[in-house]
Parts: structure tokens; sequence; C-alpha cells
């Protein structure tokens, strides 16, 4: 992911009017592009927004954000025995041996919280030693 910030000036003062961000898969936020901004054709402007809310003595707060949230990436293999409350999955042709699906899959508390981003259904495999144990304990062998 790459991203240049945009600074405009505002009474003698610059501000961060903006952040164009450019992501990896070239599908995301596509239809949130500028088609006239040629110079970043293929990024996301992202502006802040303001947020205002009353404190004690009716003070009022205002709070300008970007509206960002940090992630990060890791392997099944890392993810092994930890629990997520959101995860973003891809399930393609990086699937290399069976239960690995079920693995990631399994982390996410929540189906509210899973986003499958790309799907082989041939890659949601078991074992052989998993469907022969579990004949055996049905007595379907």
């Amino acid at each position: 992911m790459e991203h240049k910030e945009v600074w405009k000036e505002l009474n003698e003062v610059m501000t961060m009017t903006g952040i164009y961000v450019k992501f990896d898969n070239p599908s995301i936020g596509r239809s949130l592009r500028n088609p006239v901004d040629h110079q970043y054709r293929e990024a996301i402007l992202i502006r802040p927004i303001t947020a205002g809310f009353y404190g004690k003595f009716n003070v009022h707060w205002s709070r300008t954000q970007l509206p960002l949230t940090p992630c990060w990436a890791t392997t099944v293999h890392k993810v092994q025995g930890i629990t997520l409350s959101h995860a973003v999955i891809d399930i393609d042709s990086k699937v290399f041996t069976s239960g690995m699906s079920y693995v990631a899959l399994s982390r996410v508390t929540n189906i509210h919280g899973l986003a499958i981003t790309a799907f082989n259904h041939t890659k949601l495999t078991a074992s052989e030693a998993v469907i022969s144990e579990m004949s055996r304990l049905c007595g379907t062998h």
C-alpha cells in the first residue's frame, strides 16, 4: 500500500487536507476513485472528518482525523491458537494442505467479523486420516 499526503495552506498554516492511498489490489476502492485526477488515478483520496461532542459544563469539543484503521497481516501458521474478532481471509491457490482453510476460518469468533476475499472451493479439504477416523467413530466404514 502506498500513500501521498495532500497539504494546503490555510491562514498561513500548512494543513493536511487528505491523503491518497493506493492499495496493492487494484479492485479495492475502484468506485471511489476520481477518473479526472490523472496524477493519482489508481489511488483513493481520503479526507479528514471532524466529530464533535459536548463535555462537562456544556463545553464543545471536536476532533479531526483521517478515517483510517491500522491493520496487519499474518500467515495461517502464525494465527494458530489465537482468537480474532475480525479477519479478512483468502482461500485460494496459497492453501497447500488439508485443514489449512479450517484453521484460518476458525480463528474468527463471529461470522459477522469474517470477510473472504478469494474463494476456491477445491481448497476446502479434510485429511484422509480425519475422514477415516470420522467413519470409524460413526460406524460407517
